[in-house]
């Protein structure tokens, strides 16, 4: 029995660790995600409520994670689990019935899951919460009440800043369509090839409709989903996302712009509204790209008069294009950040906090462009290799170090009811010698 509880708490918590981690790596799709669930029940007027929402629920999902991989307050954390898996299991369940939405969300972009299979999943973690939750006041005491909730306290701060930093810096990995490395005519389902073939669905007005790659509607439908299949090999199909682009006049220019080989840095707006401040700064970007020979565009969601804003008003003479907010945030995840892509692969991203400067934009310029991206992915690598390695590290000295208190407790303990037990029997004694 003692095997199958920590089995259970340790197989629950790597996969509660794994999903929230990996949300918390990306707050901005998270939210997402969050506003899809609240549009399914007609609950989108909380929209501003979707990152705090979906921040909150990623740190619950980590936190619980290093409580049941480390054994510590169980008793009270166990609750929390099986309500949480209870909730998760319905809802899901009603996902797999009616596939109100394409993907559920629960390992963010990293690992895709169909309806179904989410909650096939947890139709396997909910007995298994049910089980720990059975047995949670059997689960040995590893630790003072103290250590325990300082550690869960610890986790849950951790959670919150990685959380922070991946809005304000971008995630540290691009698990998107729009991964450095990838090119944009394969990403769009824009691909020349005849051996493919794509289909975009969109929404307007709460109506959905399918689209061919020839077809595509303007910029007030929203993109939902697409898929782009191989028409020899039906079972061979990969993700992608339509970015429908026109000018502020509106005219259709996504072709013009994806199909070829593209060299520019694109600044992203997904959201109209930015300040004085975050105009200035895409302007500087703007000049200092036009000072080196770059090319600069501007991909934003919005129409022609957020674009007079840029151009006539700020003063940009960069190309500027309209699209959908879904295809630009996906693109970058920081708004008024800028994607570098060469000959039509994207090579790196920035957030707002860190837009290239005139030394970048100079090694930009004359470095090849494929040393960047292996560059770029060779770091993506090594996050995770250090990743896993200081989390498997993390875990055995927070194991090592509540073992150790726990001897320690237990000899002490011992100690002490040795030292009662030994002043009693020496008061039995004196009382007999009276």
């Amino acid at each position: 029995m003692v095997f199958l509880r920590v089995t259970a708490a340790t197989i629950a918590g790597i996969v509660f660790i794994a999903s929230g981690f990996l949300k918390l790596m990306d707050p901005v799709g998270t939210s997402l995600i969050i506003s899809e669930y609240l549009n399914v029940f007609h609950l989108g007027s909380l929209r501003d409520l979707c990152m705090p929402i979906g921040t909150g629920l990623s740190v619950i999902e980590f936190t619980l994670g290093i409580s049941l991989a480390l054994r510590i307050r169980l008793k009270e954390t166990s609750w929390i689990l099986l309500a949480f898996m209870i909730f998760m299991t319905s809802l899901t369940f009603y996902l797999a019935m009616f596939n109100p939405i394409n993907d559920c969300g629960c390992f963010g972009e990293a690992i895709k899951l169909s309806n179904m299979e989410t909650f096939i999943k947890n139709l396997v973690l909910l007995p298994m919460s049910a089980f720990i939750f059975a047995q949670r006041n059997n689960y040995r005491k590893l630790s003072s009440k103290v250590f325990e909730w300082s550690t869960i306290g610890f986790a849950a701060i951790a959670g919150l800043a990685i959380s922070v930093f991946s809005f304000i810096y971008n995630p540290p990995v691009d698990f998107t369509v729009f991964k450095p490395g990838q090119y944009l005519e394969d990403a769009t389902g824009m691909s020349s090839s005849e051996n493919y073939e794509s289909t975009f669905i969109y929404e307007k007005d709460g109506k959905t409709m399918e689209f061919s790659i020839d077809n595509l509607p303007d910029t007030s439908w929203t993109y939902v989903s697409a898929t782009t299949r191989k028409i020899e090999d039906s079972e061979n199909s990969q993700e992608t996302m339509p970015i429908p682009l026109s000018s502020p006049d509106g005219s259709y220019m996504t072709e013009y712009i994806i199909n070829g080989a593209l060299t520019a840095i694109i600044t992203t707006i997904y959201d109209q509204d930015i300040s004085d401040k975050t105009i200035r700064r895409v302007k500087k970007l703007a000049d200092e790209c036009a000072i080196k020979g770059i090319r600069h565009m501007i991909f934003c969601s919005g129409d022609e008069t957020f674009a007079s804003r840029l151009s006539e008003e700020a003063g940009i003479y960069s190309e500027i294009y309209l699209s959908d907010y879904k295809s630009i945030i996906t693109l970058n995840r920081s708004n008024a950040g800028a994607v570098f892509v060469s000959d039509g692969e994207i090579i790196r991203k920035w957030p707002l906090k860190s837009l290239p400067d005139e030394k970048e934009l100079d090694r930009i310029r004359d470095s090849d462009p494929k040393v960047l991206s292996v560059k770029e992915e060779i770091g993506n690598s090594l996050f995770w290799e250090i990743l896993a390695f200081s989390a498997l590290l993390i875990l055995l000295i927070g194991n090592i170090i509540l073992r150790r208190y726990n001897i320690r407790h237990h000899i002490v303990s011992e100690t002490e009811s040795g030292m009662e037990k030994l002043k009693k029997l020496r008061a039995g004694e004196n009382m007999e010698e009276k």
